[in-house]
């Protein structure tokens, strides 16, 4: 039921192995958000894109978003707020968020140890106490 893409990984010895990178259904009642992002590495334009899936896989929307000039953690960043404000409009609760931005999801993780004057990481913050 998932779909499945290739990815090239290195072992110890620099070796290049296949690693088959799959999604994978959800718990039965929660809804699933898949975040990335891209960015032109000359001019740091960057884009956002989402696809919010139900519990059997079905997608329920997605879009993707023209953010601006960016660096890459605020582009993952912006990528979890504009899923999150989605899901806060199609008033879904028990989601469970992913992204290949392994800082990100330990800030999404622990977010409430930032303390921080960034605007964006407290409107997330919000929308997470929403949907939970």
């Amino acid at each position: 039921m998932g779909e499945t893409s290739r990815a090239l990984v290195r072992n110890k010895q620099s070796v290049a192995e296949p690693l088959v990178i799959s999604w994978k259904l959800s718990i039965h009642g929660q809804w699933k958000l898949n975040v990335d992002g891209a960015r032109c590495s000359s001019d740091r334009r960057a884009s956002c894109c989402e696809v919010i899936r139900d519990g059997m896989g079905v997608r329920v929307t997605g879009f993707s978003k023209f953010i601006g000039r960016c660096f890459v953690l605020e582009l993952k960043l912006w990528g979890i707020y504009e899923g999150l404000k989605c899901a806060r409009s199609l008033n879904l609760h028990s989601l469970v968020v992913e992204s290949d931005c392994l800082d990100v999801i330990r800030m999404m993780n622990n977010i409430n140890d930032y303390v921080t004057s960034s605007t964006l990481i407290g409107h997330i913050k919000v929308l997470l106490d929403f949907l939970w």
